[in-house]
């Protein structure tokens, strides 16, 4: 159906713009000191010699513990000064999963409506992944 589609294409557009915007403001706000002491001690404590293994590590733990929570989270995290409603609250969860996904490098493939963030990911990853590598 058209306008089913059409929808799709929308909500996936709104995704993509906020995730942008979520990642440029990552991007431009400094990481507390002490995250990033603390995040080159997980990174050196990772017993590899592989950069990637330990840029995933770190990311691991930025996204999960930090980001994506926080996101998901707005008013316990003091983004908001009220709870969203279920809409937004929808929103931003899908939002969170995008980025996270991102973060990882890890395209949707079971649900057709989030396949339409896939070039979002495919184009970030890098970016994201550099990102991280600056943490500490």
């Amino acid at each position: 159906n058209s306008l089913d589609e059409n929808r799709t294409y929308l909500n996936a557009l709104h995704l993509k713009l906020a995730a942008q915007s979520a990642f440029n403001k990552m991007k431009t706000t400094a990481f507390p000191i002490l995250l990033q002491r603390f995040m080159y001690k997980i990174r050196n404590g990772v017993d590899t010699e592989s950069k990637d293994l330990s840029t995933s590590v770190v990311a691991t733990f930025v996204f999960l513990r930090f980001i994506c929570i926080a996101i998901t989270n707005p008013k316990l995290y003091g983004l908001w000064k009220k709870q969203p409603n279920e809409k937004t609250l929808k929103f931003i969860v899908l939002l969170s999963r995008v980025i996270q996904n991102t973060a990882f490098g890890v395209e949707f493939s079971g649900e057709h409506d989030m396949k339409e963030v896939n070039d979002f990911i495919r184009v970030n990853t890098e970016p994201m992944r550099k990102w991280v590598e600056k943490i500490d």
